[in-house]
């Protein structure tokens, strides 16, 4: 979340102070305070700023202060809230409050507006992860979510790299769907390139741990991030607008409904097993894939380059018992696309529960004295 509001007896307060002069007059063109970066844990970090009377916060109130990134996070914005109190607190700041909305007369003295006393939302992020069970599964979903369309209007889910998928607009509303293995990956980089760090080889150790963990199982993020201009439209930019069901609401309505079962196609790994299934070995498997998808390609497979016609059409039968395509013909997209559901299988995709999470984390050592 990013959240801010105003005091009137607040301090300036952040990291530095940048001032702008007008080298000819000497005049103070403008002052600003940047933000103060504090660090809770291994992971967690919230930049916090006050100017002008205005104090801010931002970053992932369900991750502050915790040995691990995973579990059950903040319910509502109002425990978010609870969790920037603490750290203001800490550091000598006014807190954020929820208090009853203000009764502002009209200028010219004509009915009374109801002015909103409490913290203003710029940006929220509702996220929830999803347990697929299988490292082989998360490829194959992705796949399937690339083809699968969100919201009223049908927005096609882009993909921003191998297992990461978006949808929608930064300014207003937008869903992130990626692995969240990956994600930790990222943040064992960046914990590699520290210098003089007495807690990093710990760290270091630990996160690939995880990471190993989470790729193993399956695990992968999903997330709405609701910006400004929606929030006003919605009339959501304000904290005391918001309660668990509405934060549950606005998760449910915009994106693809991951916490019931779907079916992905994966031709690589379902063909392969079916194939060994039928007492083929792995070599032989192996190249019977790899000739499938050059023929889904486009590139010709036919009998030459080193295959007799008897092996190609021995390869062509096998193909068509396990995969139900024909390699002898072109592939043609409506007839792949109707024999797909013969080599779908099933995925759980599942919203994690607390016991994912506690098994996840079991065994993993402590990171406290890293944290």
């Amino acid at each position: 979340m990013d959240l801010s509001q105003d005091h009137a007896d607040a301090p300036d307060w952040g990291s530095a102070v940048r001032v702008d002069y007008d080298l000819k007059t000497g005049e103070v063109l403008q002052s600003v305070v940047k933000s103060d970066r504090l660090e809770g844990s291994w992971e967690s970090s919230l930049l916090v700023r006050c100017t002008g009377g205005r104090v801010q916060v931002q970053g992932n109130p369900s991750k502050w202060g915790r040995l691990e990134a995973v579990g059950r996070g903040c319910a509502s914005v109002l425990e978010g809230v609870e969790v920037y109190n603490r750290v203001l607190a800490d550091v000598g700041l006014p807190l954020f409050y929820v208090g009853e909305r203000a009764r502002i007369p009209g200028a010219d003295g004509q009915g009374v507006r109801l002015e909103p006393q409490c913290p203003r939302i710029q940006w929220v992020h509702i996220a929830a992860n999803v347990r697929l069970g299988s490292a082989t599964a998360v490829g194959p979903y992705f796949d399937w979510l690339a083809l699968q369309r969100i919201g009223k209007r049908g927005q096609a889910l882009r993909s921003v790299g191998p297992l990461s998928v978006r949808a929608g607009t930064r300014r207003r509303r937008q869903v992130a769907i990626y692995s969240k293995a990956e994600e930790v990956l990222e943040e064992l980089a960046r914990w590699r390139r520290k210098r003089c760090c007495p807690e990093q080889d710990a760290v270091v150790t630990y996160l690939e741990a995880l990471a190993d963990r989470l790729k193993v199982e399956g695990w992968v993020r999903r997330e709405v991030r609701l910006s400004g201009d929606y929030l006003v439209t919605k009339a959501l930019q304000w904290v005391d607008a918001w309660s668990e069901e509405t934060m549950f609401c606005e998760w449910q309505e915009y994106g693809v409904v991951t916490s019931e079962g779907v079916t992905v196609c994966d031709w690589k790994t379902e063909v392969f097993d079916r194939l060994l299934a039928r007492g083929l070995g792995e070599r032989a498997a192996r190249q019977r894939v790899e000739t499938l998808l050059a023929w889904m390609g486009g590139v010709e497979v036919g009998p030459g380059e080193g295959r007799s016609r008897a092996t190609f059409y021995r390869i062509a039968a096998e193909l068509r018992e396990v995969a139900g395509v024909d390699i002898r013909s072109r592939p043609n997209v409506v007839t792949l696309g109707s024999r797909v559901q013969r080599i779908a299988r099933p995925v759980d995709a599942r919203i994690a529960t607390v016991a994912d999470v506690e098994a996840l984390y079991a065994g993993l050592g402590d990171l406290s004295r890293a944290a």
